[in-house]
Formats: structure tokens, C-alpha cells, sequence
């Protein structure tokens, strides 16, 4: 007989103080390429992802490593971009592409008992791209509007004035399209990036699903070779230079507005330092969940906006803290003072024992769905990589959160949060 179950007793909390990250295979391809398996799932499917050096850091002028991304799949030498797409469908996959800070990458994801045709699609893409006019203008043209849009919402320029101050007008990492710079993109510039940056030599390859008889050999078969005929040595990177910074104030008039858009930010250590978990739980409570302070305070209390977060953006080399939110122009000033207020109390006073393990418990819940199957598993080793970490860095975030104390974040605060150090924006005044 079963023993009856009495639901007026909550079941025992276990916390998890350690995780394994799920195990991967590591090969080397005939052309130099490191792979990374990760296999598993229940369909039979699977996603390959390329990941190459090749981000804003990387490009001559701005928006090219994004454009050549964009149209890395509008034409080839033989096919045009919707015999491209059809070829794709016939065998079940679909290409998405990607530009960041510090990489580019392109992900192939598609059924598993067509994994050699889909690889050898890859191949042709990497190898014969050639950016048709045509297709550029088209991205071109729409993107020259949704600027022209773009250019009138709070959101936007108090986002792009944030970001331009935080890390220098003219740093790569910086750099917002301007009608001017979309103007000199042309297929050639893309043509000389793509073959400078899109090789083997400068490129690793991520895989997860559940894999065919027989894929490690057609993948080495496939993409173990050259890309065509792209150049052997990569330049060397100039060095942007991130100018000293210093905090400041902007106000941008939008008349027309009865919104104010707030960007209020700061610099932080990179990811792969010391005092960044530390930073990482205290913008968790500032503002980095919906029961966060900011949200209690400005939504819940003071019903001053919809929706305030705070958020780490995170690149290779910088990093900074900001605070984000829309508000109506009359209570503006008051949502500022309340925003600093909670900064502040945090440096004043300690949290409580509660509160912070409401947030501890969250941020480790989360690290359950980074490697919540193959896909996830694979995207957060990629992500690993990405900032210079190992899976050790994963194996210990629980247990290495749980030792953040209220004292910590007390310190962090006083050390990197307050009101003196932050640039402040507010559009639609």
C-alpha cells in the first residue's frame, strides 16, 4: 500500500553546489579545424556552427562584417539566392547567419539522414559565395529606412549615445550605422572579408544532435578541405584603443515624445576577472529579473514604467553595466532618484539572507537549462570558449555563487556602482 501523500508539506530544498558539464568529443579536421561534438537528442537531426574570428573588431570600416554575414547566402557562383534556399529545402536544412563584437558565425541545422548533402551545400556557400549587387542594394535600401525610423525613437539614441560613449565614438565595438556608412558598402569590400577572415585557419566548428553512421567521416571529407581560394594568413588585427573613461550626462530633445528613454551605464571588469561573478549577482538584484529591486521599486511601487532592467554587456575585450527603461516625461526625474536610491542602499545596506538566496537559487536554476540537452550544452561551450573559459568555469559557477555573501555585494557596490561613476542618458526630454 502507498503511503499517502500530504501536500501541506513542501518537499526538501537540495541546493546544487556542482555540475559536470555533459561530455564532448574533440577532433581535428584534415585542414586544421578543431571540432567540438556534443551527440545526443531524440530526432534525428543536428545543428553544425561555424564560428570564425571575423566580429566588428575585425572589419576595415563599420557594418561589413555584419554584411557580410547578411548576404553570405544571397548567391554563389552557380546558384542565386533562391536556388540556394530551394537546395536547402530539398535535403531539410535552413542557414542562419551571425556578426558580433568579436565573431561571426554560420549555423547549418538540418535532418541527420541528409547530413552529407547539407554539409556539402555549407561547402559550396563557403567557397563560391559572391555577394551579388543586387541583393545588397535590396538589404540596403531597407535597412536605410528602418534607419531613418530608428533615428526617431528614444530607444534607439539613448542606446546608441550609451554605447558610443562606454567604449569611444570610433571603437569597432561602437560603431551604429549612419547613412553614410551604408552607402560605401559595396559586394567587393564584402568579397575581400570574407575571403580574408572566412578560412580554416581562422574558424572552429561546433556539433551537436543525434548524428548519422559515418558523419565524422563526411564532415572531414567535406569541410576538411580549403574553402576555396581564400587567403593562408590572417593580418594582424590592429588594436583599437578604448579611451579613459569618464562618466557624463546627455539629454536628447525628442518634442514629439511623451516617453523618456533611460540608459544609464558604467564600465566592469571583462568576464574572465576575478570580481565579474560578484558583479554578475549584484546586477541580477539591481535589475536582472523580474522580481529584481528596480522592477519592485519603479514597476511595482511607484508604477513609473512598465518594464526596468539592468544588463551586462559583455565582449572579448569590454565590458559594462547598464540600466535600461522607458518612462513618461513627467515622472522622469523621480524615476532617476529612485534608480540611484536602490544603487545606493545596496552599498548601505547588507542584503538580507533571503533575498540573496532568491537570487543564488535563480541564477543557478538557470545554469540547468545551459545544458538542458545537446543544442544547449553545445551553445554554452561555445560561449566558454568564446571568453576564453573552460568547462571547469561551468563545473564551479554553483558552488562559487554560493559563497557571494551580503558583505560582497555591499563592496561591489561601493567598488564599481555608484552614482559618480555612471553616464547617464535620457531621450525624449
Amino acid at each position: 500500500m502507498r503511503n499517502k501523500l500530504n501536500r501541506k508539506i513542501a518537499p526538501n530544498l537540495h541546493f546544487l553546489r556542482q555540475q559536470e558539464f555533459p561530455a564532448f568529443g574533440t577532433l581535428l579536421l584534415d585542414n586544421g579545424i578543431p571540432l567540438y561534438c556534443i551527440e545526443g537528442g531524440e530526432q534525428a537531426v543536428f545543428t553544425l556552427e561555424l564560428v570564425f574570428s571575423a566580429g566588428r573588431w575585425h572589419e576595415p570600416a563599420p557594418q561589413v562584417a555584419y554584411y557580410t554575414a547578411r548576404c553570405l547566402c544571397d548567391g554563389t557562383t552557380a546558384f542565386s539566392a533562391a536556388q540556394l534556399s530551394d537546395a536547402l529545402d530539398n535535403v531539410g536544412a535552413e542557414i542562419k547567419t551571425n556578426a558580433s563584437g568579436d565573431f561571426s558565425s554560420i549555423r547549418l541545422s538540418g535532418l541527420s539522414e541528409f547530413f552529407p548533402e547539407a554539409i556539402q551545400l555549407l561547402h559550396h556557400i563557403l567557397s563560391e559565395a559572391n555577394f551579388p549587387q543586387h541583393q545588397l542594394q535590396l538589404h540596403l535600401g531597407e535597412d536605410l529606412q528602418e534607419l531613418a525610423i530608428n533615428l526617431t525613437t528614444g530607444n534607439y539614441l539613448a542606446y546608441r549615445q550609451l554605447q558610443s560613449h562606454m567604449l569611444g565614438e570610433n571603437h569597432p565595438y561602437a560603431a551604429s550605422p549612419t547613412a553614410e556608412s551604408l552607402q560605401k558598402i559595396q559586394p567587393e569590400i564584402l568579397q575581400a572579408f570574407f575571403n580574408t577572415y572566412y578560412t580554416p585557419q581562422n574558424c572552429k566548428i561546433y556539433l551537436a544532435g543525434k548524428l548519422p553512421a559515418g558523419s565524422f567521416f563526411h564532415l572531414n571529407e567535406i569541410l576538411g578541405k580549403d574553402f576555396g581560394k581564400k587567403s593562408v594568413l590572417l593580418p594582424t588585427p590592429q588594436v583599437p584603443i578604448i579611451p579613459k573613461y569618464s562618466p557624463a550626462f546627455f539629454e536628447i530633445p525628442l518634442k514629439k515624445n511623451q516617453q523618456v528613454a533611460l540608459r544609464f551605464g558604467v564600465p566592469v571588469p571583462l568576464q574572465n576577472q576575478p570580481d565579474f561573478l560578484k558583479i554578475y549577482v549584484f546586477n541580477t538584484l539591481l535589475g536582472g529579473y523580474f522580481g529584481a529591486r528596480l522592477m519592485t521599486k519603479l514597476r511595482t511601487e511607484k508604477g513609473y514604467t512598465y518594464g526596468i532592467y539592468s544588463q551586462i554587456k559583455t565582449y572579448k575585450h569590454a565590458a559594462y553595466c547598464y540600466i535600461s527603461c522607458e518612462t513618461n516625461k513627467r515622472v522622469a526625474k523621480a524615476a532617476v532618484y529612485e534608480i540611484f536610491n536602490e544603487i545606493e542602499r545596496l552599498s548601505r545596506e547588507a542584503v538580507t539572507d533571503d533575498e540573496l538566496q532568491m537570487v543564488k537559487n535563480y541564477l543557478i536554476g538557470n545554469t540547468l537549462n545551459w545544458i538542458d540537452g545537446p543544442f544547449n550544452s553545445l551553445m554554452c561551450l561555445k560561449d566558454l570558449h568564446a571568453f576564453g573559459l573552460d568547462v571547469e568555469y561551468f563545473t564551479n559557477f554553483a558552488q562559487n555563487i554560493l559563497q557571494i555573501t551580503p558583505v560582497d555585494l555591499q563592496q561591489t557596490a561601493a567598488t564599481y556602482f555608484t552614482k559618480e561613476k555612471f553616464t547617464q542618458v535620457l531621450a525624449g526630454v
